[in-house]
């Protein structure tokens, strides 16, 4: 009796058993397309959200970056406002919006009227902000248990990157939806997949898996090294063709395995070298991009800041100033009789004595402070967070450090006393413009001049 029910099956031919088999798989396919198809559809409504996102912050960045580059910090408010305000009028996806500059500190903030204040999703993760500044790429993460919030970080580039922007968004509407659908799609699955698999494995486990497995096994010994493995499947119908074909197969790609890894090996060796030359190449550029950078706000004799930089960086934390209340003190120093020390020992002793001045104040200076060359034998200083005193004081000892140096020429002989003519300002009791506040710094400096140079002059004084 077990011979003659295996043999009728086996009259219909393995097209036939498969295709009742795949009409009953192609039931279970149906409910697992329609859960993936339903995932797609959710995955792509949290794609388009985000890269919404991403446009919107994409399209303010340029003018980001222009406003931080020149220190432009109510222009940057405005901006950031703006665009908020705009957002709550529409949408409301909007929660918050963020500029910061290159080195990570927060230059400004908009937040929604319709978010609670202090709202814990609307923090930026210290970690995600510094993963967000050392990228060129746009960065994106869910936050909160239940991903109600997305929160973008773009560089805010426009030529060359000067900061990073960073946004949060309210996606929480998406993400219920995404939860209930998911919920309902997963048990409906379950059910049908359960049934199905039952019915479908009883059929194709007798009919097609053990021929099947026989084959498999000897795929996975040849797989494992053994070359010479044959499946020695013998039968009349297709799975029977297979297994000779198989056999057939297994005995050329014998013969051809070696040849094949001596190729492959050549190939890979040949892809490692470009790939090794193509890191090279990257490097260099990474290397150039940096130095041109640093040559745009570089003095190239003295190394120090130039005064584009500094002009820059003083227009900058004028408006800091304004809006916080912060002192900071400006110095401008003159050497003295520098004229004498070109026309006697020439000018390359000339620039050998403006490096030295420079280098005084660089190891002299705080970290903090921006010193910059003028132009000619002028430097300047600014010190940020500094009162009227302390200024003096700083003055006094830069003074101090330039009339005190053993200054020499080319040949190391020594050139003798090197004076130095400073005049100080201090905003914003000075002045609160940088026309007006280098101005007065200067008239101090034209005192110290006419009163017999060597000397520190204040503003006012």
């Amino acid at each position: 009796m077990r011979g003659t029910s295996l043999a009728r099956p086996l009259r219909l031919g393995l097209r036939g058993r498969l295709a009742l088999g795949i009409g009953l798989v192609s039931v279970v396919l149906g409910v697992v397309a329609g859960n993936v198809f339903l995932r797609a559809i959710l995955e792509a409504a949290y794609d388009a959200e985000r890269e919404r996102s991403v446009h919107q912050l994409r399209s303010l960045a340029p003018g980001c970056a222009r406003a931080i580059a020149t220190m432009r910090a109510e222009q940057l408010d405005d901006m950031l406002s703006e665009v908020v305000l705009a957002d709550e009028s529409r949408l409301g996806r909007v929660r918050f919006m963020e500029a910061y500059d290159a080195r990570g500190q927060l230059l400004a903030r908009a937040v929604s009227q319709a978010v609670p204040p202090e709202h814990p999703f609307d923090v930026v993760d210290p970690a995600f902000l510094d993963s967000a500044r050392q990228t060129d790429d746009g960065l994106w993460r869910l936050v909160g248990s239940e991903g109600d919030a997305l929160q973008v970080a773009l560089p805010a580039s426009s030529g060359l990157r000067w900061g990073t922007l960073v946004a949060g968004f309210d996606v929480s509407g998406l993400q219920r939806r995404a939860t209930g659908i998911s919920r309902l799609v997963a048990v409906l699955a379950v059910l049908g997949s359960a049934l199905l698999f039952l019915v479908v494995w009883a059929f194709i486990s007798r009919q097609v898996l053990q021929p099947v497995w026989q084959l498999s096994q000897a795929a996975e010994r040849i797989r494992s090294g053994d070359l010479g493995s044959r499946a020695g499947l013998e039968r009349g119908d297709e799975l029977g063709r297979l297994a000779a074909t198989f056999d057939e197969m297994a005995s050329e790609l014998e013969s051809n395995t070696r040849d094949l890894e001596q190729r492959v090996a050549r190939r890979s060796a040949r892809i490692r070298e470009q790939n090794e030359d193509l890191e090279r190449m990257n490097q260099r550029l990474a290397a150039i991009n940096q130095q041109l950078e640093h040559l745009a706000i570089t003095d190239p004799l003295t190394g120090l800041h130039n005064r584009r930089h500094f002009e820059n960086s003083l227009e900058f934390e004028l408006q800091r100033g304004l809006r916080a209340g912060h002192e900071f003190c400006l110095l401008i120093l003159d050497l003295d009789h520098f004229k004498r020390v070109n026309d006697s020992w020439g000018h390359p002793v000339g620039d050998r004595v403006l490096c030295a001045v420079a280098a005084l104040l660089q190891g002299g200076l705080r970290a903090t402070d921006i010193c910059a060359r003028y132009g000619g034998e002028e430097f300047v200083v600014l010190m940020l967070d500094t009162a009227r005193s302390s200024g003096v004081d700083t003055a006094e000892k830069i003074r101090g450090w330039v009339g005190e140096y053993g200054f020499t020429d080319l040949e190391g002989d020594p050139l003798g006393p090197i004076t130095v003519s400073i005049g100080l300002a201090c905003f914003p009791a000075d002045g609160t413009q940088a026309e007006a506040l280098v101005g007065r710094a200067d008239e101090a400096l034209y005192r110290a001049k006419e009163q017999g140079r060597d000397r520190v002059e204040v503003a006012g004084g």
